[in-house]
């Protein structure tokens, strides 16, 4: 799988999992929202425009158009739902071009909190979307 080479020879031994921040020796950390009060935090309001406003910032600062880029997401199976549907829906409506989502990648792995699976039931489903920055809807995701 290509994302794992490239992380193999990026990161050696990072495992993707919440929260990645602590999981490597150097990492940068910016602080989204400035000043935050529980009563500014509402749908809407300007404490949540502002932290949206810096996210895109960043993002289109980090990121050309043409940039390759790795979507990537893990879905926990506890086991509890037998109907457990692979095709989940969770980039589409985040690309612009449907055709796309034909790259996306999915594989179960081992429960990424061994340490909460006693019993070793659960597994962690990665879906992996290869695509450049000008295929997703970056704004609403």
């Amino acid at each position: 799988m290509e994302l794992n080479n490239f992380m193999n020879e990026n990161f050696p031994n990072l495992e993707l999992r919440p929260a990645l921040f602590y999981s490597w020796d150097i990492g940068i950390r910016f602080n989204l929202g400035m000043d935050y009060d529980s009563d500014y935090c509402y749908e809407n309001s300007p404490y949540l425009r502002g932290v949206y406003k810096r996210t895109i910032t960043l993002f289109k600062t980090l990121h050309l158009q043409e940039d390759e880029i790795f979507m990537v997401a893990n879905v926990d199976d506890f086991g509890d739902n037998a109907t457990f549907n692979r095709k989940l829906n969770i980039f589409s409506k985040y690309v612009q071009d449907k055709s796309i989502l034909k790259k996306l990648q999915h594989t179960t792995l081992p429960y990424v909190f061994p340490e909460d699976d006693e019993d070793g039931k659960y597994q962690t489903h990665r879906f992996i979307l290869k695509c450049k920055t000008l295929d997703i809807k970056y704004i609403p995701l």
